[in-house]
């Protein structure tokens, strides 16, 4: 609400969000219903984004249960293994020696993964996600620690975020766009 109070905006006509802006959006119009009018939204869910996404059967059953705790089992194995704790501000000693080894295996197994990769969004009909897969696995561990760091946390925060439950709640006109790459 800063954002609006700093432009003297009482109420946003419409609130767009992309990708894990949709949580943003979804968050914001539960919370101040009162601030905005409509929602726009694009290529996002509402929670749960790794999860739900490795569930094609929905979430209440025991496959969406397991795939979530391997999410965050690997999250937290990643965290632990680079940085320590969640919250710690400094990197492990042989965090960047992991990181380039890492990104070293990665360019070197790329195609092999683009491939399995490929298998896996045949299931989704989304041939052209196992190249973003891999770009995005290669980005987070190419720039740094303090890059990898920050992918780590936003995967996190699309793990644990979730209004899904409170959508029945959400009375605004609400526009939903999805692409050929959304799942």
């Amino acid at each position: 609400t800063c954002i609006l109070d700093d432009l003297g905006i009482e109420v946003a006509d419409v609130l767009i969000g992309w990708s894990i802006g949709v949580q943003v959006c979804l968050s914001f119009a539960l919370v101040y219903p009162h601030r905005v009018k409509k929602l726009a939204l694009l290529n996002g869910m509402p929670g749960r984004a790794l999860s739900s996404i490795l569930t094609p059967l929905g979430e209440n059953n025991a496959i969406s249960r397991v795939t979530r705790f391997v999410t965050l089992t690997v999250l937290n194995t990643l965290q632990l293994l680079l940085f320590g704790d969640r919250y710690s501000t400094s990197a492990r000693f042989l965090t960047p020696a992991i990181l380039e080894l890492t990104k070293w295996r990665l360019w070197r197994l790329k195609h092999f993964m683009r491939y399995w990769c490929w298998v896996l969004s045949v299931l989704y009909c989304q041939r052209r996600i196992s190249v973003w897969t891999v770009q995005y696995m290669l980005d987070a561990v190419s720039y740094g620690e303090s890059h990898t760091r920050h992918w780590l946390e936003m995967l996190y925060c699309m793990e644990d975020h979730d209004v899904s439950a409170d959508l029945h709640k959400i009375h605004h006109p609400v526009l939903l766009l999805t692409g050929q790459l959304d799942i």
